[in-house]
Formats: structure tokens, sequence, C-alpha cells
């Protein structure tokens, strides 16, 4: 694509591509059956995530406007998602706290699973400098004193 773009995700159940540049809608993807409600972008890649109504996360390819892959490791909304600087993790939360740690270097396969005993409205996700000279392993066993640095 070579474009810098913006992604939004919709109520009319469409995510949309943007040119940063001429503010030009690129491209549209529909969603009529499930609404997505929060969107990241791979730092690197040509992928982005969406986390849906449904809790299923679609992984999307920009290049082959397809989806790429699919997982269902919840069954309520996904509210927030979250790739690291580097794109080595993606980070899901249900509304419910349910988190989910995935390795978007092997296909976006889920890693670790939690869950937080925090009310849905205080559970964000940021990645700090610390973070990024760790690796998985690690960033998932610091992950486990109920808050997402």
């Amino acid at each position: 694509m070579g474009k810098r773009i913006v992604i939004t995700v919709s109520k009319d159940k469409t995510i949309r591509l943007w040119d940063l540049v001429t503010s030009d809608q690129v491209y549209e993807f529909s969603s009529p059956v499930d609404q997505a409600l929060c969107v990241a972008a791979h730092p690197s890649l040509p992928l982005f995530s969406c986390g849906f109504e449904s809790g299923v996360m679609r992984v999307f390819d920009i290049e082959r406007t397809c989806v790429a892959d699919e997982f269902c490791q919840f069954n309520k909304p996904l509210l927030k998602i979250a790739y690291s600087p580097q794109g080595d993790l993606l980070v899901s939360c249900c509304i419910d706290g349910g988190v989910a740690i995935h390795n978007p270097r092997r296909q976006h396969l889920p890693i670790k699973m939690l869950h937080l005993e925090l009310p849905p409205e205080f559970v964000h996700v940021a990645f700090t400098q610390i973070l990024q000279s760790l690796s998985a392993h690690d960033f998932v066993s610091d992950f486990s004193g109920g808050e997402i640095a």
C-alpha cells in the first residue's frame, strides 16, 4: 500500500482505512453481523487487529484486503486492543476483565490468558520503555500483578 493510513471503526459496522495525507478513504471492510469496537495497527507490518462485540479478535491483512486470522478467546465484547511498539506482542481485553496476550510473530497465536479482578472501565493497555526490552515470557511473568503496564 505504501501510504500512511488511519483506521477507524464505526457504529455502521464498517472498518475504514483513510489516507493520512489526502483524507481519502482507501478501503472499507464491513461486518454486518458483528460490531467492531476497537482497533490497533501493527507498528511495522501491513496488518491491523480489531476487537468485536462478540468477543472475537480478527487480524486484517491490509495489502490483501482480507481477514488473515480470527481468535475466539472471549464470548463478551473486546474493548481494548494494543500492539507493543516493536509489534512482538498484542494484548486484548474483554469487558469482564479477561486478557489475552498474542504473539504476532507466530500468526497472532495466544500465549497467555489472564483474568483481572477490575471493573471494565479501569482496564487499559499501554506499553512502557522498560517492557520494550523484555521478552514475551518476561512480560507474561510480570503481568500478573493486576495492572497492565
